[in-house]
């Protein structure tokens, strides 16, 4: 198993974005958090569905992974928030400032 993963989300306003970012730095559950905009497509109660959302991704250690995802939920906005966790190797010294910057 990796140490370390990254963690993805989405949200739909700037606000819900701003309140997770801060939940999970503030808490040191992550180093970081990239956001980009996107346009989702999918089906929610039987229908067909469009909307304009960001799309977080969190970088961690894979320890910590249970106590972001308790975090995240407890301020997101959507009834069923996608919460993506995918483990994750890469550069050492990377992954180093990730378990230095988490707790």
């Amino acid at each position: 198993m990796s140490n370390h993963s990254v963690l993805t989300t989405t949200c739909q306003t700037s606000n819900d974005r701003d309140a997770l970012i801060k939940v999970a730095l503030s808490t040191k559950l992550a180093a970081c958090v990239q956001v980009s905009q996107v346009t989702s497509h999918y089906v929610w109660q039987n229908e067909q569905q469009q909307s304009e959302e960001y799309l977080l991704t969190f970088k961690t250690r894979t320890a910590l992974i249970e106590k972001l995802i308790t975090e995240l939920k407890a301020v997101h906005s959507y009834k069923v928030p996608e919460i993506i966790v995918t483990p994750i190797t890469g550069l050492p010294a990377y992954l180093q400032w990730i378990d230095e910057s988490t707790q």
